[in-house]
C-alpha cells in the first residue's frame, strides 16, 4: 500500500511539473527543432500556430528543404496535431481525475486510481507512437542530408542550453 501511495504521489509531482515546462513558443524562438519535428502541442492557439508555421518554414528553408517538401511536412504536422488533440484533452482529464481522487478523498478508491493511471499510460503510448510515426514521415520527405542538418542544429542548441 505504501509503495502505491509513493508511486501515485510521484505521478502527481511529475504531472504538476510537466504542466510548467517551457512552452512550445519559447522553444521555437530558441530554435528548438524537436518541436518542429514532433509537432506542436499548442492545442489550437491560432496565433501560435501561425508563428509556428512561419518558424517551421524558415527553419526548413535554412536546412535546404524545397517548397514542396515544406508543404508536405506542414500537412504531416497538421495531421499529427489534429490526431493528437482529443487524446491530449483526454489525458489531461484523466490526470485531473487522478489528482481529484487523491486530494479530495482521505481513502481514495485504489482500483479507480489504478484504472485511471493505466488509461493515462495507454494514451501516452499512443501519443508517443504518433509522434515517432510523424518524425519518420518527416524524415522520408526531407531525405537524409536535410534531416542531418536539422539534427545537427538541434544538438548544438541542446549543448548551448546545457551550458547555461
Amino acid at each position: 500500500m505504501r509503495t502505491v501511495t509513493i508511486i501515485i504521489i510521484g505521478l502527481l509531482i511529475a504531472v504538476t511539473f510537466s504542466a510548467h515546462s517551457i512552452s512550445d513558443e519559447a522553444r521555437i524562438a530558441e530554435g528548438d527543432y524537436e518541436v518542429l519535428i514532433m509537432g506542436s502541442k499548442s492545442h489550437g492557439d491560432a496565433d501560435f500556430d501561425e508563428r509556428f508555421g512561419a518558424q517551421m518554414k524558415r527553419t526548413l528553408k535554412q536546412a535546404g528543404a524545397s517548397e514542396e517538401q515544406i508543404e508536405q511536412i506542414g500537412v504531416l504536422v497538421e495531421a499529427n496535431q489534429q490526431a493528437q488533440q482529443s487524446k491530449r484533452r483526454t489525458l489531461q482529464n484523466l490526470q485531473q481525475q487522478i489528482r481529484g481522487e487523491l486530494l479530495e478523498n482521505y481513502n481514495p478508491d485504489r482500483d479507480n486510481i489504478m484504472r485511471l493511471i493505466q488509461q493515462s499510460a495507454e494514451i501516452r503510448v499512443e501519443l508517443t507512437m504518433s509522434g515517432i510515426i510523424t518524425q519518420l514521415e518527416v524524415r522520408a520527405v526531407l531525405g537524409e542530408e536535410i534531416w542531418n542538418k536539422l539534427i545537427d542544429k538541434e544538438r548544438a542548441l541542446r549543448r548551448r542550453r546545457h551550458r547555461k
